[in-house]
């Protein structure tokens, strides 16, 4: 396989695509002569490890997720991977920002994603929604 690509690579260079393509080729050279210090950057989210109950219920979820895959016999990655995990671990209401709407729909009802409030507490002297959590 690794030969393949080789070969492709080489038959694909800059060099032999950019013969027959004059601007192409001024492109690819300008590109190549660049600064990599002048590119511009993606900036970086600030990463933070996830604390235990996000944890907790990523395991939940990620549980979730391969009983929902192994009754539609799919792989459960194609449902949520892990980074996906993740986020909506730390903040179920981004289930669907963090997901297509179809994977979404599939995930919805989970127990996990569902508020949780300790009975004890309240807000204004009744039990708060999740929206009063936010």
């Amino acid at each position: 396989a690794f030969d393949i690509v080789f070969a492709e690579r080489d038959r694909l260079s800059p060099g032999n695509i950019a013969a027959d393509n004059p601007a192409l080729d001024e492109t690819l050279r300008a590109g190549l002569a660049r600064d990599l210090e002048t590119l511009p950057r993606r900036p970086r989210e600030k990463r933070r490890s996830l604390l235990p109950e996000e944890i907790e219920r990523q395991e939940k979820f990620k549980n979730e997720r391969d009983v929902i895959a192994a009754k539609l016999e799919l792989e459960p990655t194609l449902i949520a991977n892990r980074a996906q995990l993740v986020q909506i671990a730390r903040d179920p209401r981004e289930l669907d920002r963090v997901l297509l709407p179809w994977q979404a729909d599939l995930l919805r009802d989970c127990p996990s994603l569902k508020p949780t409030v300790p009975a004890s507490v309240s807000v204004a002297g009744r039990r708060p929604t999740e929206f009063d959590l936010g």
